[in-house]
């Protein structure tokens, strides 16, 4: 995990060589990320390389599942990486989650920290 400090916020990024494939794979590393940082707010940035090839394939129901879990216990994540389909649901998909705080798609990790510094604009 590597951690990226700012005044008002860290992201904490999955090494993209970790598999996730449940929420429980994922729960240290957020707990990790919350007990060391209480006070500031964290976010946290998965590579598509983190997910197995059922999570892009909406069918599976596995990232709407997963992704729920995040959203319920209120953890805001982006998915980092060029997702190249032609699946018009996953792309819709994609785009109503941008809209969210709770989670993003991004190319780029740079583009996530830059949504997240808009954020905390005062």
């Amino acid at each position: 995990m590597k951690l990226h400090k700012y005044k008002h916020f860290i992201v904490a990024e999955l090494n993209p060589d970790i598999l996730i494939n449940s929420f429980h794979d994922v729960m240290d590393y957020i707990a990790t990320v919350n007990y060391n940082y209480p006070n500031q707010p964290s976010y946290f940035a998965f590579h598509k390389t983190n997910f197995p090839s059922a999570f892009f394939d909406l069918k599976t129901k596995f990232a709407g599942e997963l992704l729920q879990k995040f959203v319920t216990y209120n953890i805001q994540i982006a998915i980092i990486g060029e997702i190249q389909t032609e699946s018009k649901s996953l792309n819709d998909f994609i785009r109503e989650c941008n809209r969210s705080k709770h989670i993003n798609f991004h190319n780029h990790l740079e583009d996530y920290i830059s949504k997240i510094h808009s954020w905390h604009k005062h």
